[in-house]
């Protein structure tokens, strides 16, 4: 083999190497290239699938804010009606007011006058304890002079008759100012028994209560009687007025009593 022919086969072989040097290296080249790219369409699924995710999880907020904003307008729709009701209600609210003080301006002359109505009442029923004092003073004294002059009158009947008129027509009325008391009054065959009754009502302005007692036993104004009552305490009053089988008298105000007790009734005179 000549020089020539020695020199062009080793340039041969250099450059059948370096094409080979190259293609190597353009084959890695082109594989580094062909991972990247994978690994970069990798990136690109995730950062996709991510952005799908996140497009969902928007649309979803989306749906919550818009149901939000259904609902907070509808709150509002009853906040205004609400409001426009309160306002109605006020309005009538400062009517009713406006009408309540007419009311009172028109009818505080009725309140007064009833006040005062009250007071009197209250004044009568006190002077009407008073005189009903004075009255059971005069009973007993006409009784004790019944019983003093009893013995005398019975032994004049034989002797003087016009002296026992005199004396039984003198002892039958006493007058106490305006008020003239017979000597009978206030006495009762029933003196002494029990009468059962009950409470019908209790009237603690004026400290008087209603008795319905038994209906065999006809009461009459002016009884003096003793209540006792289902605990053992008692009081003593006088009947003040009379309705068929129902009396009024007065209680004292440390007594315990209420509607519809049962109490017993002791006829005093």
């Amino acid at each position: 083999m000549t020089k020539r022919e020695t020199f062009l086969f080793s340039l041969l072989t250099i450059f059948f190497i370096a094409a080979i040097g190259a293609l190597v290296y353009f084959v890695v080249q082109y594989l580094n290239i062909k991972v990247e790219n994978s690994k970069i369409l990798q990136n690109i699924r995730q950062v996709k699938n991510t952005l799908e995710l996140t497009k969902e999880e928007v649309k979803s907020r989306d749906r919550k804010i818009e149901e939000l904003k259904d609902q907070i307008s509808k709150f509002k729709n009853k906040v205004i009606s609400l409001k426009k009701e309160i306002t109605g209600l006020e309005k009538e609210k400062q009517e009713l007011i406006e009408d309540m003080d007419a009311l009172k301006e028109k009818f505080s002359d009725v309140d007064a006058a009833l006040e005062e109505k009250s007071n009197q009442i209250w004044r009568l029923k006190k002077e009407l304890m008073r005189t009903r004092g004075r009255l059971f003073a005069v009973e007993e004294y006409l009784q004790g002079l019944m019983k003093a002059k009893s013995s005398p009158v019975v032994t004049g009947r034989q002797g003087s008759p016009s002296a026992s008129t005199g004396s039984t027509s003198s002892e039958e009325q006493v007058s106490l100012g305006k008020i003239v008391v017979a000597s009978g009054q206030g006495t009762s065959d029933a003196a002494g028994a029990a009468v059962s009754a009950r409470v019908l009502s209790i009237n603690t302005k004026y400290g008087f209560a209603i008795f319905a007692m038994d209906k065999s036993v006809q009461p009459h104004v002016g009884w003096h009687v003793r209540v006792e009552l289902s605990d053992g305490k008692s009081f003593v009053g006088v009947i003040d007025t009379v309705r068929r089988n129902m009396v009024t008298m007065d209680i004292p105000k440390n007594i315990d009593i209420a509607i519809g007790d049962r109490v017993q009734i002791v006829v005093l005179n």
